[in-house]
């Protein structure tokens, strides 16, 4: 009788109708004897030991708590569940290529070597939780079609999920790191859960794919962790494109351990967490519209609202028009900021205005280290914006924060001190002409006679407003009070206009 076709196996084979030359131990035929299937495990366990390579298992197995030395699964086929709830591998583990078609329960398990588990197919639900790798621990290329379930593993070594697909959730909630963590060209389905995970050296998301949700709240960074997008010959993919992330109140140890390059963060949370040293280079951060404050008068943010639901109708029964228009308009009013700031659907009291604030404030400190001064300027305008909306600022500073947003948006913006500026002059221009302006005498003082043209009243109110002192015209009557309000604010529009041209040409 011809013996089985696998190496060191022995056996002799079951010489089937289809003519294959395998035993019972390593046969696909779902009609083979589970009886003698087990009685020859036991067997072959004698014989050799934990090798158990390309074994196809016809129903559910338990290894519960049980005790493997050089434990060898590689392209084992379980074609039922698969129990290694508290099992202790001594030994390497091999996993590689095999298939679960069942679940696969690897709960509370101890791999004191390496475990292997790369091109592993897990058909079912994949439960590795609290989980202790003492060696390496090698994913790469897994394919996880249920949910895989991580949460509370401790990875002592290097820990290696590149190339693997997790079609389900996948949780790594307080999972521990101690090694190396790399998640190359990962790609994450259904939700990923890193919540209170720890990375105590270096962790990589380069090339990582996120569908959903991403949750790293209150991780703990303490190596150099990176995240990066996606350049090949599909072209550029950032990382978190389509995908609502947190990362509120992570511990980054030290400050600049952070990194994102070529992300997009327009549905990323930040709150609670120090960006002043991460590194955000090629970042999409969200556009932030404009909103009316919460202690404006009613009917401003009444007719705010309602001019928003006219420009959304108007838009879904003129398409054409509503493009022509966002090209032309589509800037004004919006200004770069987080998404903490526009994740919630309506501004309510127990909104966190000074931690956004704070938010701010440390992401200016960021883009002005990395001499990046127009991110920084969009960031300093909401951190203003924040102190502003607080509904715990109070009335005397909201009111001038308000006037510095109304003449120059905090600094930032040079068109409004200009149009400012030009309003002035045009107003107080109009002034001089109807409450007239007098020539000067020899010894200073007004005389009568026909009043001065439009050019020279130009040049008198523009003379005014730069502090040049006319010494050709005079005021009389109310046109005093006009040479007066002219004076005490031409200065500071000009001295805001040029602070904010500043802001936005410097280097």
């Amino acid at each position: 009788m011809p013996t089985c076709e696998h190496e060191k196996c022995g056996r002799d084979a079951l010489g089937g109708p289809d003519g294959d030359d395998l035993c019972i131990l390593h046969s696909e035929d779902p009609e083979k004897d589970k009886k003698a299937f087990w009685v020859a495990f036991e067997e072959h366990r004698k014989e050799h030991g934990d090798k158990f390579s390309g074994f196809v298992f016809p129903e559910s197995v338990r290894f519960r708590g049980q005790t493997f030395d050089q434990a060898d699964f590689s392209r084992a086929k379980f074609n039922g569940n698969a129990w290694f709830v508290g099992a202790q591998f001594s030994g390497d583990a091999w996993f590689s290529e095999a298939q679960f078609s069942g679940g696969a329960e690897f709960s509370e398990a101890q791999f004191s070597k390496a475990a292997w588990f790369g091109r592993a197919q897990f058909s079912g639900d994949a439960r590795f939780g609290w989980a202790q790798f003492s060696g390496n621990a090698s994913f790469y290329g897994a394919q996880f079609s249920g949910d895989a379930r991580f949460g509370w593993a401790q990875f002592s070594k290097a820990a290696t999920f590149g190339e693997a697909r997790f079609s389900g959730n996948a949780s790594f909630y307080g999972a521990q790191f101690s090694g190396n963590a790399s998640f190359y060209g990962a790609q994450f389905s259904g939700d990923a859960w890193f919540g209170e995970a720890q990375f105590s050296k270096e962790a990589s998301f380069v090339r990582t794919r996120f569908a959903k949700k991403a949750d790293f709240h209150q991780s703990r960074v303490t190596g150099r962790t990176i995240f990066f997008g996606a350049t090949g010959e599909g072209g550029e993919q950032l990382i978190f494109s389509g995908a609502k992330v947190d990362f509120g109140n992570l511990i980054v140890e030290p400050l600049d351990a952070l990194t994102f390059r070529d992300a997009d963060l327009r549905k990323c949370r930040f709150l609670g967490t120090d960006l002043r040293k991460a590194e955000i280079t090629g970042a999409m951060w969200p556009e932030i519209p404009w909103h009316p404050d919460p202690r404006q008068p009613r009917l401003i943010r009444r007719s705010a609202k309602w001019a928003r639901v006219a420009k959304r109708h108007l838009g879904e029964k003129y398409p054409k028009l509503k493009r022509r228009y966002d090209a032309v308009f589509g800037r004004i009013g919006r200004r770069i900021g987080v998404y903490d700031e526009i994740g919630k659907s309506k501004l309510s009291k127990n909104y966190p205005w000074s931690h956004i604030e704070r938010l701010y404030r440390e992401l200016k400190q960021n883009y002005e280290d990395r001499k990046d001064y127009e991110r920084a300027g969009d960031f300093h305008y909401g951190e203003k914006e924040m102190r502003r909306k607080n509904p715990e600022t109070p009335w005397g500073l909201w009111f001038a924060l308000s006037l510095y947003w109304l003449v120059s948006g905090y600094g930032e913006r040079w068109v409004r001190p200009l149009l400012w500026l030009v309003g002035l002059l045009a107003i107080s221009t109009l002034g001089y002409l109807w409450f007239g302006l007098s020539p000067k005498s020899a010894g200073g003082g007004a005389t009568c006679g026909a009043g001065p043209d439009l050019w020279t009243t130009i040049e008198y109110s523009v003379r005014v407003m730069t502090l040049l002192k006319p010494d050709n015209l005079a005021p009389e009557g109310w046109s005093r009070l006009v040479n007066l309000v002219q004076s005490l604010l031409g200065p500071v529009l000009i001295g805001l206009f040029a602070l904010a041209l500043r802001q936005r040409l410097r280097r």
